[in-house]
């Protein structure tokens, strides 16, 4: 007898209430090789705004809380990726329940903008790249 397979579709919003328990955890090869290059292209980030669009559990946020950066801010849609970050992060991000087409942060307000994995969960790339350039100071640094 052959095993069945079954297969169920989550809404986003539930299926990353599942992942953010695993997600830090679980052994993620993309991850590791977008780490392994962008932390050798990523400038200092010493007293500069930093925006982290999609930020989930805060992963890299982490890593620019350690570089003395005048702020950062971490943007995401879902609630469940968000409490973690709070939880690594405590008061050394703001954390914005929002979505990152329409994100509510200043005009020119970022001199560093990170998108991380973020392009394939968007409907409506324009509305981010707009967004992205709103949000953006003249020089800014931008990662796609």
């Amino acid at each position: 007898m052959a095993d069945t397979i079954s297969t169920r579709y989550l809404p986003h919003a539930e299926g990353y209430q599942l992942w953010a328990q695993v997600y830090d955890s679980q052994p993620n090869p993309m991850l590791s090789l977008e780490q392994r290059y962008l932390e050798t292209i990523l400038p200092p980030v010493n007293g500069l705004d930093v925006v982290d669009m999609g930020c989930g559990t805060g992963r890299w946020l982490a890593k620019f809380a350690k570089m003395a950066p005048k702020s950062l801010v971490g943007t995401d849609n879902s609630e469940a990726m968000l409490a973690r970050a709070a939880a690594k992060l405590g008061n050394r991000a703001n954390l914005l329940h929002v979505s990152c087409e329409d994100s509510t942060l200043a005009h020119e307000s970022a001199d560093l903008i990170l998108n991380s994995f973020l392009v394939s969960y968007i409907s409506d790339i324009c509305r981010l790249a707009n967004e992205i350039r709103r949000i953006a100071r003249p020089g800014a640094d931008i990662f796609v």
